[in-house]
């Protein structure tokens, strides 16, 4: 009988934990929602960075190389060096920052993206 209880429950655990777990899918937004997020970080005072940062990152992960999202990158790298004291951390940004217009010019020549 103890053991019968014990099935029971177990079945019933199962029964729920499984269709929760198939149930989990990502969903991936539309680039342009997420860009629209970007515009919107760093044209707010004072610009969040950080966050549209993570943006981009998520667009460029999900949706590959778009041009926008690395050029918006490298605006956000080329600010961060402008305000940047310190001369090794200044070449540091400026480096990134070339990267990701270099990356944005290679999307733009390529025909699949838009």
């Amino acid at each position: 009988m103890k053991l019968l209880k014990y099935g029971f429950v177990f079945l019933v655990i199962l029964c729920i934990a499984v269709p929760m777990t198939m149930a989990r899918e990502v969903h991936v937004k539309d680039p342009g929602v997420y860009l629209s997020s970007v515009k919107i970080g760093m044209l707010a005072n004072p610009p969040r960075y950080e966050e549209a940062l993570i943006f981009l990152d998520t667009v460029i992960t999900f949706h590959g190389p778009i041009p926008e999202a690395y050029f918006y990158k490298g605006n956000i790298y080329a600010d961060y060096a402008s305000k940047a004291y310190d001369p090794q951390e200044k070449l540091e940004f400026i480096k990134i920052m070339s990267q990701c217009y270099d990356s944005m010019k290679v999307g733009c020549g390529d025909d699949n993206l838009k």
